[in-house]
């Protein structure tokens, strides 16, 4: 389905209305895919998306993920959040509710949630460790994991992966990209009350690799220390810094090249490909063409603004005896 944001929606009877703004009010995203909304956190969207479940069943789903319930994890005193239940949730509060306002969760819970969410849909209880051991090093007590339901398919859960993906790429979740991995994550920006007093928590919830997830991340910041609060910024530097150094200790490879390495790797597959070209008999052909060849390359990468050790390597490597025909 396709969402239309106009900046926002109204809701209530004909003169007592209230009016619920998109984050870019009083701009709009216009036409939007789901994908979209995601990626750039639509209030609009969301609400739309909302009214098409409707109050049962968005409720029901909240239910599917244990918000309002504990998740058992072995901590004492664990909260279990406050949300609406049949009887509090009228049309502006479902609303609200779309874009993550007007009830709470504890941050494990979310954490578990955004974990099933991206692992196929299958949710376990959490725990802090996998194994206790005593003063000698011996194994106490081993923890397997606990597998407690599926909350949805493994084709939705694919799809999300890819929605959060958009998110980082090149949605309101940019900040929080790592160099070398693909990731995914979703902005949270919640005004405090009482409404107009400036004050604001904000969040990034994120993870990767994308196709194969190795670790979630949660931050919020309560209140940043600037004048604008209203910004998930904030958190995802934290965030990125964080995952910067935790996917390599943790061994993750990465996914992504950077695009420095990735001209290098072209050039040196270009290299080695115009070698074997030099060493075929020039009545083919082949070795005439390979001058115009290479200068359509160069002209490529150009535009790319290679930098200069790539010119170096291809000069010193490819033509040594000649002047290269990209010079001019």
């Amino acid at each position: 389905d396709n969402f239309v944001c106009d900046g926002g929606q109204s809701f209530g009877a004909e003169g007592a209305t209230t009016f619920i703004k998109c984050a870019v009010w009083p701009d709009a995203h216009g036409t939007e895919a789901l994908s979209d909304v995601i990626a750039n956190s639509c209030n609009d969207g969301m609400m739309q998306i909302a009214a098409k479940m409707g109050k049962d069943n968005f409720l029901k789903t909240q239910s599917v993920f244990n918000f309002g319930t504990r998740t058992g994890i072995d901590l004492p005193n664990e909260g279990s959040g406050v949300i609406h239940t049949s009887d509090t949730m009228g049309e502006t509060e479902l609303a609200c509710s779309a874009f993550g306002q007007g009830y709470t969760l504890t941050m494990i819970q979310e954490i578990n949630a955004m974990c099933s969410v991206i692992n196929g849909g299958y949710y376990y209880q959490p725990h802090l460790v996998t194994k206790i051991k005593d003063s000698s090093g011996g194994i106490v007590k081993t923890i397997s994991p606990t597998l407690m339901k599926q909350t949805i398919s493994e084709k939705i859960s694919a799809d999300i992966r890819s929605y959060m993906a958009a998110s980082v790429d090149h949605g309101t979740s940019r900040t929080s990209k790592v160099q070398g991995y693909s990731s995914g994550g979703k902005t949270g920006t919640a005004e405090k009350l009482p409404r107009g007093n400036g004050k604001y928590l904000v969040s990034f919830i994120g993870f990767a690799p994308v196709d194969d997830p190795a670790l979630v991340i949660y931050v919020v910041v309560d209140e940043p220390k600037v004048d604008d609060q209203a910004s998930s910024t904030y958190a995802q530097y934290i965030a990125q810094g964080i995952l910067s150094e935790a996917l390599p200790y943790l061994n993750v490879q990465p996914d992504h090249l950077p695009m420095e390495k990735f001209r290098l790797q072209s050039c040196g597959n270009f290299l080695r490909e115009s070698a074997t070209l030099q060493q075929e008999p020039a009545q083919t052909g082949r070795r005439r063409q390979f001058p115009m060849r290479m200068y359509q390359v160069r002209r490529k990468m150009s535009r790319r603004t290679v930098i200069p050790k790539i010119i170096t390597i291809c000069r010193a490597k490819v033509l040594p005896t000649r002047r290269p025909v990209w010079n001019r």
